[in-house]
């Protein structure tokens, strides 16, 4: 009786504990959630949060009425990019809706980071460390919806995956998620090219555990063939699509060429490091000390090949934006959470952080929104006043002004530094000079710029093209100053241009 029994009673507590499991989950992820959207909130409505993200929107927005990238809206971000922001666009055309899609992602990366760091270092470690990653990501510009905070999330779980499989990578359960994770790590690719740089790290390292524990050559070769093509899946079949309708040029001009005939202005890129190094600092101290706190084992090696990675994707673009800072920010976390478990030092460099993250972005600052409310309903008003029914050119300026005025994206090249900055001259399989002759030669009833140039090289071309026809031709009709989260720049509106 008692023999029958058992396997019954077994299973109950196999099946219990799968519940239990999957219910600590679940609290994690609702924790973190409920902490990315808190630190967040002030941010929701801003129609001009930072003017990539607001360009992307602004992008989606058209997708959903038929422009396809890279030939309607042009920019060198793969085409997974702008399909996330048509898919958010599809669902409202609100901004508040893709920014509260990044902090579900963003709190989704934090709970992975909390369960690999919680299985190899303990509850309060995985807590911590998860708030670490929240904390840190505004100070890097990761306040809304740059590509990391969402692709961050892809790459954290393709190497929670990898991590807890690739010691029994011959079994075919463990095999089949490894393909999981390269699949993961493929659509990743298709957020950001530099994700690259991490998933063949991933790749890598699962091949060497196969091979340390199979001890054959082809049985590994084979397998790495396979992760290459689930990993390189996604972008072959985008490219497939290009291809077949008659688009190769326009998207390979996008992928590859643009990115290598970019210029990169060297003082920027100079001062954009000392900066990002200034604030990395405390995260990478605590790393540092992290490491130096946790005993050897896969797991540490895991996380400093990892973090390695990572680095080799910063340093593949010379150019020093803050936000490209935060793919490190996963493997930074998880590498200091066992210095956070200490309750003295944990304590101290976490409230470090968090001092920093508060200074640089409040999240109970919501006065900035509602005053960038308020200047672009203004900027709206004029436009529609001024407008008289015929097209308008955002030479520099708030991308979501063209949906919020009633007006579809006049040129594939609709992000604004596309058409003024220097360093973005000729860099698409259009001339630049010659784009902005065709739109003026159409002549918009408003253009729109801000008040100077200064905050980066201009394109002397353009520039002069559009200062001659607004002179010629139009009026200002209104001028406002309109604040990003980081920067506050006045936006001018000439409009009654003669037609």
């Amino acid at each position: 009786m008692l023999n029958f029994s058992l396997p019954a009673a077994n299973l109950r507590i196999e099946r219990s504990g799968r519940l239990s499991l999957a219910s600590g989950h679940a609290w994690r992820l609702g924790v973190c959630i409920l902490i990315a959207l808190g630190l967040r909130m002030a941010t929701f409505g801003n129609p001009n949060l930072f003017v990539d993200e607001a360009f992307y929107f602004a992008a989606g927005i058209e997708m959903t009425q038929g422009a396809l990238p890279f030939v309607d809206i042009w920019d060198r971000k793969p085409f997974g990019h702008f399909a996330l922001y048509w898919a958010m666009a599809a669902i409202s055309y609100d901004p508040i809706v893709y920014q509260i899609v990044a902090a579900i992602f963003a709190g989704f990366t934090a709970s992975v980071i909390w369960e690999m760091a919680r299985r190899e270092f303990g509850s309060r470690a995985g807590c911590t460390a998860a708030i670490l990653y929240l904390c840190a990501l505004p100070m890097f510009g990761g306040y809304g919806g740059q590509s990391p905070v969402f692709y961050n999330a892809l790459v954290a779980t393709a190497a929670w995956i990898v991590q807890r499989h690739s010691d029994k990578s011959s079994e075919a359960g463990s095999a089949a998620y490894l393909v999981l994770a390269m699949g993961l790590g493929g659509l990743a690719l298709t957020i950001k090219q530099t994700a690259v740089f991490e998933v063949a790290a991933f790749g890598l390292w699962a091949s060497w555990k196969l091979f340390r524990e199979s001890g054959s050559a082809q049985r590994t070769v084979k397998w790495m063939a396979v992760w290459i093509a689930i990993g390189a899946a996604p972008t072959l079949a985008i490219a497939g699509f290009y291809a077949a309708s008659g688009q190769w040029s326009e998207f390979w001009q996008a992928m590859v060429l643009s990115n290598l005939s970019k210029s990169y202005e060297a003082s920027n890129s100079l001062f954009g490091a000392a900066i990002m190094g200034i604030l990395i600092t405390p995260l990478i101290a605590l790393a540092f000390l992290g490491m130096r706190q946790a005993p050897s084992s896969d797991m540490k090696s895991f996380i400093l090949v990892w973090l390695a990675a990572a680095v080799l994707g910063l340093l593949a673009v010379p150019n020093f934006h803050l936000h490209y800072a935060l793919p490190l920010l996963v493997p930074l976390s998880l590498a200091s959470a066992p210095i956070l478990a200490r309750p003295v030092a944990g304590s101290i460099g976490l409230v470090l952080v968090l001092t920093i993250s508060f200074a640089i972005h409040s999240p109970l600052d919501f006065d900035r929104t509602e005053r960038t409310s308020v200047a672009m309903d203004r900027l709206v008003d004029a436009i529609r006043k001024h407008d008289d029914g015929r097209s308008m050119v955002i030479f520099d300026g708030p991308p979501m002004l063209y949906h919020l005025a009633g007006h579809h994206l006049p040129t594939p090249l609709a992000f604004p530094p596309h058409l003024s900055h220097g360093a973005e001259r000729n860099v698409s399989h259009l001339d630049t000079e010659q784009e902005v002759r065709r739109l003026l030669a159409q002549r918009p009833g408003v253009i729109v710029d801000v008040a100077d140039f200064k905050h980066r090289p201009p394109n002397a071309e353009t520039v002069a093209l559009i200062n001659a026809y607004t002179k010629a031709n139009c009026r200002l009709v209104e001028r406002r100053i309109v604040q990003d989260r980081t920067v506050d720049f006045t936006v001018q509106i000439h409009g009654d241009c003669a037609a």
